[in-house]
């Protein structure tokens, strides 16, 4: 631990981030709810760049060969860039908020106040 701590320091980190722990890998769920929240808050400030290539690894991450359901989501999400291309990032960003939603739902997860899973 003292060593990380010493390669801590010379990164120049505050002393706050310095003293934390390793933070534990995320599960699969929570990885895919933070990357829809990473395209809705690309969505809140009007930055399509962001979103779309946000959606674009929500996308990849649907399973091979394609299901009927991850087929409909890949179509859905398909739509949602090209309403980025059209500037429609307040529509993109409701759909988006629905689909995580519905996530949480199918998963039983519970978002802590702080908006994380």
């Amino acid at each position: 631990m003292e060593e990380n701590r010493s390669h801590l320091e010379d990164a120049g980190l505050p002393a706050a981030v310095k003293t934390r722990a390793v933070p534990q890998p995320f599960s699969p769920v929570q990885f895919l709810l933070g990357t829809y929240d990473c395209a809705i808050t690309a969505c809140g400030k009007d930055d399509p760049d962001e979103a779309r290539a946000a959606i674009l690894d929500l996308m990849l991450s649907l399973s091979l060969p394609h299901t009927r359901s991850s087929l409909r989501l890949f179509h859905l999400l398909e739509f949602c860039l090209s309403r980025l291309d059209n500037q429609e990032c307040q529509e993109v960003e409701e759909i988006l908020k629905v689909i995580k939603e519905a996530w949480l739902s199918f998963s039983n997860f519970r978002v802590c106040p702080a908006g994380r899973v």
